[in-house]
């Protein structure tokens, strides 16, 4: 099995992939630099090795690529038997992922609008590739079910319906021209009839925590941090923190009868450390509330899906996180050489290369506003991304 694990290294990183016709906006050429960005990640994905003896062998090492480098491998033997399971089927391999929820509500350092953009495209694009790769060796081919997790995080994260819907309706639009990947937004099952109802039985399942789920917390906690620190969530909380101390701040008005005057500002400066003071009491206790709140959703909505998708056990689980047992789950980077997701992460054309936009800045250079906002359309669908 060491003999597999080592064929991942060997794998030659270069391949040409059939993609959809991408234009500049109105009837402007494409960059240069675009078409150098996108070459080149057409170029980084892995592909699959066509001289192996054994199939299944070739496609685990396949999948292994897929994932982020260094991830530890456990239960090799399960994955390679549910691949030998589905390739002895002479049907197409099915594949399930959770995911594509909505954007980040972070627009200041995370995403540029609540609208699918460029990271999307790359994400479904690597999708693709993977069941075109597959497809070399095993001829019925891979389909891939996309089922979105937003609706059961909505209860999490404050984004409103109408931007869940219109994330789900790009996702949509974009996969018409992908031929191996189908989207459920919320009818996960025939007996689901509204969003409503989804959310009504999700919030019901009983599940027990898991010890991975329990070790994933502190990457959960710094995760809805940053989602915290943009300037929208700076105005809900700070409007919350100065209704709050409205009646303290007042009382520094009133000094006692026989007190000093105070310092010109000095008023000011004690309201604004009242308030700040607040405010951060507020912002840690809501970020430990999302925090559980969101670890909840995850893992009754992942057993919701496990029980209620139709033939659910005879699909191989796919992820946007990574996971050790990849009998269970195997956890893939949708856009190949970025840890994160293109949800929650702008991408940037930088050098040649597309990377999202915090994976090599730190503080303000990693702003959105710092950077230059550009956009390409596909089928009159605007994809926007970032330059610098």
């Amino acid at each position: 099995m060491s003999c597999l694990l080592k064929k991942v290294n060997l794998l030659v990183l270069t391949t040409i992939i059939t993609l959809p016709v991408i234009s500049a906006k109105a009837s402007e050429a494409i960059p240069e630099e675009f078409e150098a960005a996108l070459t080149h990640y057409r170029c980084s994905l892995p592909v699959i090795d066509l001289g192996s003896g054994d199939p299944i062998e070739s496609i685990s090492a396949f999948l292994l690529g897929m994932r982020a480098p260094n991830c530890p491998v456990e239960n090799l033997e399960g994955l390679m038997g549910k691949l030998r399971c589905q390739y002895q089927s002479d049907q197409p391999m099915k594949m399930l992922l959770l995911g594509f929820p909505f954007k980040s509500t972070n627009r200041d350092l995370k995403c540029i609008s609540a609208e699918v953009d460029l990271g999307e495209y790359l994400g479904l694009m690597t999708l693709q590739h993977l069941a075109d790769q597959i497809g070399e060796i095993y001829k019925p081919g891979v389909h891939v079910t996309i089922v979105s997790d937003g609706l059961g995080y909505k209860t999490a994260i404050d984004e409103s319906d109408d931007n869940i819907e219109r994330y789900h309706t790009g996702i949509t639009k974009l996969l018409a021209q992908f031929s191996s990947i189908s989207f459920i937004g919320w009818k996960i099952n025939e007996t689901i009839q509204s969003i409503d109802q989804l959310r009504a039985q999700v919030s019901q399942v009983k599940v027990a925590r898991s010890q991975e789920a329990q070790e994933t917390m502190q990457d959960m906690k710094l995760f809805v941090a940053k989602e915290f620190k943009s300037a929208y969530w700076e105005a809900h909380f700070r409007a919350l923190a100065t209704e709050a101390t409205l009646a303290e701040c007042r009382a520094f008005e009133h000094p006692a009868p026989n007190a000093k005057a105070p310092k010109p500002g000095y008023l000011e400066t004690r309201k604004t450390e009242c308030i700040n003071r607040e405010l951060n009491r507020l912002r840690r206790e809501k970020t430990l509330e999302t925090t559980a709140a969101l670890s909840d959703c995850s893992i009754k909505f992942g057993f919701f899906v496990s029980q209620n998708f139709p033939d659910y056990p005879t699909y191989l689980r796919l992820s946007v996180h990574p996971h050790k047992d990849v009998s269970q789950k195997l956890g893939i980077q949708l856009v190949q050489g970025q840890s994160g997701t293109p949800w929650h992460n702008a991408v940037v054309q930088d050098n040649g290369k597309f990377r999202y936009l915090d994976e090599k800045s730190k503080g303000k250079d990693q702003m959105i506003e710092l950077t230059k906002v550009r956009t390409i359309m596909l089928n009159g669908l605007e994809l926007k991304y970032l330059t610098k």
